[in-house]
C-alpha cells in the first residue's frame, strides 16, 4: 500500500508531465486532502438547542483547523427545520445531494441520523438517549419510525460514533446495542462567550424587572423535571426565602401547560419569570446576575447550561446523577431531582452561606475552564484523520 509520502510525489509528477490528464491528477490530490463535510441545519434559525450549540462552536473550531477542507450542509433557506418530516426530507435527501456533490472523505452528523442510501465513511454523533427513556417524546406514528428505526439503524450504520459523555456511551451500549469499540467519548467545550459581566444585573433588570433570582435554562420538557424545581421552590418561599423563580427556555406542549397550571395553583405568578426563549446574549447576562442556576434534570447527555453559569460565576445546583457526577467534579451542590424536601433544602444551603457561594463560584471556574471546543476539535479530527488512514 503507498505512503502518503509517495502518493504525494506521484500526484506533483503528475502535475509537472503530461503523461496524464489533468483530471486524474485532481483526483489524486483529492485523495490526498481530508475533506470533510458536516451538516450544519441544526445551527440555522438561532434557536439554542444543545444539538445547535453543538454544531455552531465545533464548525467554529474546526474550520480553524481545516480552513476550506471543511464544507457545511445546510438548506438555502435560514428557517429551522421544525418537523420530523423535514427532518427526514432534509437528512435522506437534501444532505444525500451535497454528499454526491462534494464526495467527502468523511461526512459527520452532529445530529444522530445518516443518509440510508450513501455508502461512504460517516461520523455520527450522539448527544443523549432521553427519548428512549421518554417514550412520551414519540407522539406520533412518524416520530416513533425516526426514533425507533432510523436513528438505531444510522448508528450502527456509522463508521464511528462520538458520545459526548461516557454516560451517553453506556446508554448507547446498553439501550441500543452499540459496539464499544466503535463509540469515543469526547466531551463537549464551553465558549469563550460565557465570562462573567459585571453591569449584567443592571441589563437583565431593565429587560425584565427582576433582581435576586434563581435561573433554570432550558425546554419545558418531562425530563428537565419542571414540577419538581417549582415545588420546591414554593417550599424554599414558605420557609422564609426570598428570590425570583426565573425559567429562561421553550414552553410550549402539553409539559409546558402542566408547569403553567402548577404555577398558577401554588399562587407564584407574581414570583416566577416566564421569559421564553433568550438570546446568547441574554443568556450571558443571566448567568452573571442569577443567585445561582438550579438544574434538577432526569436525563441528559452532556448539559451545557450548568458549565455555562460556572463560567459566569454562578453557583450551580444539578441533578445527583450522570452526566453530572462525571463531568462536574465537586464543583456543583448535587441532590436528588425527585427528593423535593432535599432540593428546597439546597437553595436555603447556598442562600444562607457565603462561605458556601464562593466554594461553588471558585471550583465552577476552575471546572469550566477544562471544557473548551479547541480541545473538542482536536479529539474529533484524530477521529476522522483515523478513520481516514
Amino acid at each position: 500500500m503507498w505512503k502518503y509520502s509517495s502518493v504525494f510525489r506521484f500526484s506533483i509528477d503528475l502535475f509537472f508531465t503530461r503523461t496524464v490528464s489533468d483530471s486524474v491528477a485532481f483526483s489524486v490530490l483529492l485523495y490526498l486532502r481530508m475533506k470533510i463535510l458536516l451538516d450544519y441545519q441544526t445551527a440555522v434559525g438561532g434557536i439554542s438547542t444543545g444539538v445547535g450549540v453543538y454544531t455552531e462552536y465545533l464548525t467554529e473550531a474546526l474550520k480553524q483547523r481545516l480552513g476550506e477542507d471543511l464544507i457545511l450542509a445546510r438548506r438555502r433557506t435560514d428557517k429551522p427545520i421544525q418537523t420530523i418530516l423535514e427532518r427526514l426530507y432534509w437528512e435522506q435527501a437534501g444532505v444525500l445531494a451535497h454528499l454526491h456533490r462534494h464526495r467527502p472523505r468523511v461526512f459527520h452528523s452532529p445530529g444522530f441520523s445518516l443518509p440510508f442510501f450513501y455508502s461512504g465513511c460517516c461520523v455520527a454523533t450522539a448527544h443523549d438517549i432521553a427519548v428512549y427513556k421518554y417514550p412520551s417524546y414519540m407522539r406520533t406514528p412518524l416520530s416513533r419510525f425516526y426514533w425507533r428505526r432510523v436513528v438505531p439503524q444510522s448508528l450502527r450504520k456509522a463508521a464511528h460514533i462520538i458520545a459526548v459523555s461516557g454516560y451517553t456511551r453506556t446508554n448507547l451500549v446498553e439501550y441500543l446495542r452499540i459496539p464499544e469499540r466503535k463509540i469515543t467519548v469526547i466531551h463537549s467545550g464551553i465558549s469563550r462567550a460565557f465570562t462573567y459581566r459585571e453591569d449584567a444585573s443592571e441589563r437583565v433588570f431593565s429587560r425584565w424587572k427582576v433582581k435576586n433570582f434563581i435561573l433554570f435554562v432550558g425546554s419545558f420538557e418531562e425530563r428537565k423535571n419542571l414540577l419538581n424545581l417549582v415545588k420546591a421552590y414554593s417550599l424554599f418561599l414558605q420557609r422564609g426565602g426570598d428570590a425570583y423563580l426565573f425559567l429562561a427556555g421553550g414552553r410550549k406542549g402539553t409539559y409546558a401547560e402542566e408547569v403553567s397550571r402548577l404555577i398558577h395553583q401554588l399562587r407564584l405568578e407574581d414570583k416566577v419569570i416566564l421569559s421564553g426563549y433568550v438570546t446568547r446574549d441574554e443568556l450571558v447576562d443571566l448567568y452573571s446576575a442569577a443567585g445561582l442556576l438550579f438544574f434538577p434534570t432526569l436525563e441528559e447527555g452532556f448539559g451545557f447550561p450548568p458549565l455555562e453559569a460556572m463560567a459566569c460565576r454562578c453557583p450551580v445546583i444539578a441533578s445527583r446523577r450522570d452526566p453530572f457526577l462525571e463531568l462536574l467534579s465537586g464543583a456543583a451542590l448535587l441532590v436528588n431531582p425527585l427528593d423535593i424536601e432535599e432540593m428546597a433544602l439546597s437553595l436555603q444551603r447556598i442562600y444562607s452561606s457565603i462561605d458556601l457561594r464562593l466554594l461553588l463560584i471558585v471550583r465552577g471556574l476552575e471546572c469550566a475552564s477544562q471544557y473548551t471546543w479547541e480541545k473538542t476539535a482536536d479529539a474529533t479530527l484524530a477521529v476522522y484523520q483515523k478513520l481516514c488512514d
